[in-house]
C-alpha cells in the first residue's frame, strides 16, 4: 500500500484516475482548491488554495510515496503567457522541490504532446524528435518538462516520468472534441470526407491506466508519448463517432483549394488546421518500458465517449430531468 498525492484531482483526467489509484488499498490524497469538492469514497481531500500562491506542501506530502501532477492551465483562449508561466512552470517546480524535501520516491508529470508542437512531419512523432512547441501553452509545458528533468536526474532520489498525451476524450469531454461530437451525432451531411490527415487520440480511461502504471513502475524514468492506436483521419474519426450513435452521415469531400482558401482566413485558420492537419504519435517506447497495453480498444473507447455524450444531451423519456 502506498500514499499517492494527486493534483488536479477534480479535473477531467483526475476524476478518471482517482478510482484506479484506490485499487490495491492505496491511500489517495486529492489536492483541491477548497474543502467540499466531490471526491470518490476513500479519497482524502487536501485543500491548499491557489497553487500559484504560497502553499505549505509539507503536511500534504508527508509520508507519501508518489505524486501525480495533473494541475495546470489548459490550452484555451484569453490565457496570458504570464498566467501559464505562473501555474504550469513556477508552481510545478515549487511542488517538485517540496516532493524532494518530503522524501517522495516518484513524480509523474502529465504534460502534453503540444510540448513537442502541433504537427507531425509526415510520420508519427517519437521521443527522439525535437520539442518545438508552437504556442504559449506548449511552451509552458515544455519549460516545465525541462525544469523537472534538471531537478530530478535519472540517478536522483525522486524518480521522474513525464507523459505527453495527445487530445484526450471521454465522458464529459468539452472544447474541440465536444464540437466534433455535436456535428457527428446530429448533422446528416458533413463535408469532411477524403481528408488524408492522421491525428492521435487517447481516451481518459486509457490515460488514467497509463498514469497508474507509471506510478507503479517507479524505477522507469524519462519522457514518453502515450496514445491510443492507430491514429485516425478526421474523416475516419467522424464516421466512427457517427456510427457509434447509430448514424451514417454523408461525408462529401471538399476541393483542396477550398480548404486552402478557408485556412487563409484568420478566424478559420485554426479550425482548418485541426480538421486537416496531422498530429500523430508513436508510443511504442512507453508500451515497452512499462510493459503496458491500453485497457480499452480504441473503437470501444470512442463508443463510450459518444454514448456518454448522448446521455448528457438527450432528455430522458417521460419528461424527467437528468441527474
Amino acid at each position: 500500500m502506498a500514499r499517492i498525492v494527486v493534483t488536479g484531482a477534480t479535473g477531467f483526467v483526475g476524476r478518471a484516475l482517482l478510482p484506479r489509484l484506490l485499487v490495491g488499498g492505496n491511500e489517495v490524497v486529492a489536492v483541491v482548491r477548497s474543502a467540499g469538492a466531490g471526491l470518490p469514497a476513500g479519497v482524502d481531500a487536501a485543500p491548499v488554495g491557489d497553487l500559484t500562491g504560497p502553499v505549505n506542501w509539507a503536511p500534504v506530502l508527508q509520508g507519501a510515496h508518489a505524486l501525480v501532477h495533473l494541475a495546470g492551465l489548459a490550452h484555451q483562449r484569453n490565457v496570458s503567457p504570464t498566467a501559464l508561466e505562473a501555474l504550469n512552470v513556477t508552481a510545478t517546480v515549487r511542488l517538485a522541490q517540496a516532493a524532494q524535501a518530503a522524501g517522495l520516491r516518484r513524480l509523474v508529470y502529465v504534460s502534453s504532446v503540444k510540448a513537442m508542437g502541433d504537427h507531425s512531419p509526415g510520420r508519427p512523432l517519437t521521443e527522439q524528435d525535437p520539442a518545438l512547441p508552437e504556442d504559449a501553452y506548449g511552451q509552458s509545458k515544455r519549460a516545465a518538462e525541462e525544469a523537472l528533468a534538471t531537478l530530478c536526474p535519472p540517478d536522483g532520489p525522486l524518480s521522474l516520468a513525464i507523459l505527453r498525451p495527445p487530445l484526450v476524450h471521454g465522458p464529459g469531454v468539452k472544447a474541440n472534441m465536444a464540437a466534433l461530437l455535436r456535428l457527428a451525432t446530429r448533422w446528416p451531411v458533413l463535408p469532411l470526407g477524403g481528408i488524408p490527415n492522421r491525428r492521435s487520440l487517447i481516451s481518459v480511461e486509457t490515460l488514467a491506466d497509463a498514469i497508474t502504471r507509471a506510478v507503479e513502475r517507479w524505477e522507469v524514468t524519462g519522457t514518453f508519448l502515450v496514445a491510443d492506436q492507430p491514429a485516425l483521419s478526421t474523416s475516419a474519426l467522424v464516421a466512427t463517432l457517427a456510427a457509434a450513435a447509430g448514424r451514417h452521415p454523408w461525408l462529401p469531400s471538399l476541393p483542396p483549394a477550398l480548404w486552402r482558401a478557408a485556412a487563409a482566413l484568420p478566424r478559420l485558420a485554426g479550425i482548418v488546421d485541426r480538421l486537416t492537419g496531422s498530429l500523430e504519435v508513436d508510443d511504442a517506447a512507453f508500451r515497452a518500458a512499462f510493459d503496458w497495453h491500453p485497457p480499452l480498444d480504441q473503437n470501444e473507447a470512442l463508443t463510450r465517449t459518444v454514448q456518454a455524450y448522448l446521455r448528457q444531451t438527450r432528455p430522458h423519456s417521460g419528461g424527467g430531468s437528468e441527474a
